[in-house]
């Protein structure tokens, strides 16, 4: 069986209705619109690989909400300077995002079986799916930079924490120092 319909071509720049990556104040984007097309879709859904589609969409934004509230709790922590804190809910940050990376790429695999459904060759239906497996692609660029960022900070985290865990350790080290000279 010969595909028909075939994943849009990756790019080095996004298409015309997407932002580029670069200009962007934050990678953290609403995703109330997002959420919103998918629930159209799925109601007009009427293969099961659309179906699927829509489930696994709606599990890639129940990822990433749930890392955004990580990293919130990370800030939140950073702030008051609990390394140990902010270390934890980074890492859980970067996990939660691996699995939105993951879902996502499912969702394009089931899209790209759903063009391919010989039940699903209705020219709109067709197009909604191109569309949102263009958006889904550069989603997924955005996503991989977002987990680039924060990978990052949960890199310079560990460094302050353990920064703060030798300063502790040093200062323990003084203390102990005096009391041995005040007992001698």
């Amino acid at each position: 069986m010969t595909s028909t319909f075939s994943l849009p071509q990756q790019q080095d720049t996004a298409p015309a209705s997407f932002p580029d990556l670069s200009t962007l104040s934050t990678l953290w984007v609403p995703l109330h619109e997002v959420r919103q097309q998918w629930a159209d879709f799925g109601k007009e859904a009427l293969i099961t690989s659309a179906l699927m589609a829509t489930s696994t969409a709606f599990g890639g934004l129940y990822w990433e909400a749930h890392a955004l509230q990580h990293c919130t709790w990370a800030a939140d922590e950073r702030k008051r300077e609990r390394w140990h804190k902010t270390v934890f809910w980074l890492s859980r940050a970067v996990q939660d995002l691996d699995c939105a990376l993951d879902r996502w790429q499912q969702v394009l695999s089931w899209l790209d079986l759903a063009g391919n459904d010989h039940r699903q060759q209705d020219p709109e239906n067709l197009q909604m799916i191109r569309t949102l497996m263009a958006q889904v692609q550069w989603h997924q660029g955005r996503r991989r930079a977002l987990h680039q960022q924060v990978l990052s900070e949960y890199i310079e985290a560990r460094q302050c924490k353990q920064q703060q865990w030798d300063q502790q350790g040093s200062q323990h080290m003084t203390v102990s120092l005096a009391e041995e000279q005040e007992e001698v």
